[in-house]
């Protein structure tokens, strides 16, 4: 299993002061195959850090792997 990381801060409601949760999304490695790694399912948040200078991560407990859209290129 794979843990990607948050992006956006969600915070808590403003209103009810109730934490909102991440996020963060746990998927599992499906396949890896040319240097590409395949999830068991789409992520549900794009995973864009609000500036150049923010990293996200992706991560398992044994090390860290690094993401790049095929857009990227």
């Amino acid at each position: 299993m794979v843990v990607v990381t948050a992006a956006n801060y969600v915070g808590r409601d403003p209103e009810t002061g109730a934490y909102l949760g991440t996020e963060d999304e746990i998927r599992t490695i499906a396949s890896v195959a040319d240097g590409v790694v395949r999830l068991d399912r789409p992520l549900d948040f794009d995973h864009r850090p609000p500036r150049d200078s923010l990293k996200v991560y992706a991560a398992n407990l044994s090390r860290n792997i690094n993401i790049r859209s095929s857009q990227d290129e």
